[in-house]
């Protein structure tokens, strides 16, 4: 693998490990806040919409369709075509966002919110479903729009990546984190305790913190003029292309989104109002080593993948591909294991307080331990999902997704009315329909006929295997009576003795360095 991607990887992961941090400390600051009460899974329900949108519309489907042509315009036409691709792609973009979001917030002004509560009883007291139903539609209004800003900010930082620029746009994520985090300092600041004052609160602030992230990726375009004038796609368009490369993956990325979507609303409505802040929470700690271990490599190689596609170019990228997948796992596989080993003592660091139970902090662990199982299965399929959108291959993500879908909704119901295995089952199910949807899209290019590269994952799988029984021992051996106790003994040790021994374990193996080439 070249070594500018691995570079450009690394820096992708610097960054985001400033933003990973900063929101693990605005997780342990919300929870810390309210608990993992109704009003914290009623804010994660309606913070999950314009995330999903983003994901879908920004990093997802018109990512998917613009990154590749966006390069191949660079390329063969020039910049002032660049130009005026991205200025057509952007006013699309404000014409369905725009319109989407005004007839989402008429629809929640006139829904009567006994049609979308749910009456529960927490630490709090009793919840009725007028109130839970009211706050979830008062979110919705505020944190819906939210969507616009940050899907032109990941298209602009498509943009980005495709001129060599990474850092920047990684740092996205970074102000969403400050603007967050100071909203609950202002929560502290001025003693608020009513929680639907609070997380109101919180939602205008992440709202304008979609403006400030638009703006980190727009400004250095508009430095370099690099965004033409708004104006809808002519004939002979590139976007034309573009829009006709989204529509089949629409399709298919939102019937994944509508898989977290399923999650969600069956943790609410067939849980308690609870629940969605155990997903939510084990979600958060899942995007933690993710971004570290597969986001970021994904992300930079994205660019390379759709220049080698474009050329035709199918061996040149399967053995991209193939080394991408290799480095993702070899990091990938021993971050899940320890993950998951050490996922009781690290919630119980971050979040034991006076408004959480041991009910909820053993709930919120198990439903983090089959979360994170997912991590290497999301890292490949990206990967490969990537590879396939670069050689035009946008209608099969459809027909995957409709059948994971349906996998996923079964063994939700399956886990959580047949087993009642709560919010763990949600989680297990949806590890389960991940790691299906790797081999899906991994047998996929496969069938290409062009030549890979071997993985060669045995030393990988010996050394996590050393790592873990490490990691085991030491948790049996330690205890603690306090935070500072738990933090050190049963979170940082383990931790610190694990990576000394995969790390010392690889090395006996031979494996010095990742090569680059």
């Amino acid at each position: 693998m070249p070594s500018s991607t691995i570079r450009a990887a690394a820096g992708i992961s610097l960054v985001t490990l400033v933003s990973r941090v900063l929101g693990l400390v605005r997780d342990v600051l919300m929870i810390r806040t309210l608990g993992f009460s109704w009003a914290t899974g009623t804010f994660a329900l309606a913070w999950m919409v314009p995330n999903l949108l983003r994901r879908l519309f920004g990093e997802g489907a018109i990512s998917a369709s613009f990154v590749p042509i966006y390069a191949r315009t660079v390329k063969r036409e020039g910049p002032d075509a660049a130009r005026r691709l991205l200025g057509s792609i952007t006013a699309l973009l404000l014409l369905v966002l725009g319109g989407l979001t005004a007839a989402v917030l008429l629809s929640c002004w006139w829904v009567p919110a006994e049609w979308v509560g749910k009456a529960s009883v927490d630490s709090s007291g009793d919840v009725s479903a007028h109130q839970q139903g009211r706050l979830l539609l008062d979110l919705t209004i505020i944190l819906f729009p939210y969507a616009i800003p940050i899907c032109l900010a990941a298209i602009f930082a498509g943009a980005l990546n495709t001129h060599g620029s990474f850092a920047l746009p990684a740092a996205a994520p970074v102000v969403l984190n400050v603007f967050w985090i100071a909203a609950l300092a202002l929560v502290w600041a001025l003693a608020l305790r009513d929680p639907t004052l609070v997380v109101s609160l919180v939602a205008m602030f992440l709202l304008a913190g979609g403006l400030a992230q638009m703006a980190l990726s727009l400004v250095p375009l508009l430095r370099h003029r690099r965004v033409g004038p708004l104006h809808f796609p002519q004939s002979g368009d590139p976007a034309r292309q573009v829009l006709r490369n989204m529509a089949p993956t629409v399709v298919g990325m939102s019937l994944v989104q509508l898989s977290t979507i399923l999650d969600q609303t069956l943790a609410l409505y067939l849980i308690d109002p609870n629940a969605p802040s155990f997903l939510y929470t084990a979600n958060r700690l899942l995007l933690f080593p993710h971004a570290l271990t597969s986001l970021s490599l994904a992300t930079a190689v994205f660019p390379r993948f759709a220049e080698l596609g474009g050329d035709g170019d199918l061996a040149g990228l399967r053995r991209h591909l193939d080394k991408a997948c290799r480095h993702t796992l070899r990091v990938a596989v021993p971050a899940t294991l320890g993950m998951m080993l050490v996922a009781p003592g690290l919630i119980e660091t971050m979040f034991a307080g006076e408004r959480t139970t041991a009910h909820d902090l053993d709930t919120a662990a198990h439903t983090t331990m089959c979360m994170v199982a997912s991590l290497p299965a999301i890292g490949v399929a990206q990967l490969h999902a990537r590879a396939l959108y670069a050689l035009g291959e946008y209608r099969f993500a459809a027909v995957v997704s409709f059948w994971l879908l349906c996998i996923n909704a079964v063994l939700d119901f399956a886990l959580v009315l047949g087993l009642g295995f709560g919010a763990p089952g949600l989680a297990l199910a949806t590890t389960v329909a991940s790691w299906l949807h790797a081999a899906v899209l991994r047998r996929r290019v496969h069938r290409s006929g062009a030549q890979g590269e071997p993985w060669d994952l045995g030393k990988t799988v010996l050394a996590t295997v050393v790592m873990g029984v490490a990691v085991w021992g030491v948790l049996q051996l330690t205890g603690a009576q306090s935070r500072l106790g738990t933090l050190t003994l049963r979170v940082a040790l383990p931790m610190a003795c694990g990576v000394f021994c995969y790390g010392g374990v690889l090395w006996l193996l031979g494996v010095r360095h990742v090569k680059m080439r």
